[in-house]
C-alpha cells in the first residue's frame, strides 16, 4: 500500500492533535513551576540555537544570490522561496543553516506554548 502526500499530512495533523492533547493533560498534573521552568529552558535553548544559525543562513543566502544578481528587494521577509535559486554547489553551504535555524524557531514556539500552559495551569491550581 502506497501512502500519498495527503495521507501523510493527515497523519501529521492527527499526530499533532494527539500530542497536543497529551501535553495539555500532563501540563495540568505536573506542578506549574516545573512546566514554567521547562518552557523557559526550551525557549532559551531555541533562541541560542535559532538566532545565530538563522542569522548565518540569511547572510549566506544574501552572499550567494547577490553575487549573481538574483536577490530581489525585500528578500529578507520571505527568504525560503529563494532557496530554489541556489545552485547545487551553494545548497550545502546555505541550507543546513536554514534547517537548524528552523529547529531553533520550533523550539522557541514549543517553549512559549509550555510557558503559556504553565501560567494557565498555575492560575487554575492556585484558585
Amino acid at each position: 500500500m502506497e501512502v500519498g502526500r495527503k495521507q501523510v499530512r493527515e497523519l501529521i495533523l492527527v499526530g499533532g492533535l494527539l500530542l497536543g492533547m497529551i501535553v495539555l493533560a500532563v501540563a495540568f498534573y505536573v506542578p506549574w513551576t516545573l512546566t514554567y521552568d521547562l518552557g523557559f529552558g526550551v525557549t532559551l535553548l531555541g533562541a541560542v540555537i535559532g538566532l545565530p544559525t538563522g542569522t548565518i543562513y540569511h547572510i549566506q543566502l544574501y552572499r550567494m544570490l547577490r553575487a549573481r544578481g538574483q536577490l530581489p528587494p525585500d528578500w529578507y521577509w520571505q527568504p525560503i522561496p529563494l532557496n530554489e535559486r541556489l545552485t547545487a554547489w551553494e545548497r550545502p553551504r546555505v541550507l543546513p543553516w536554514c534547517y537548524i535555524g528552523g529547529v531553533g524557531f520550533l523550539l522557541i514556539v514549543v517553549g512559549l506554548v509550555l510557558l503559556t500552559l504553565s501560567l494557565i495551569s498555575g492560575n487554575l491550581q492556585t484558585n
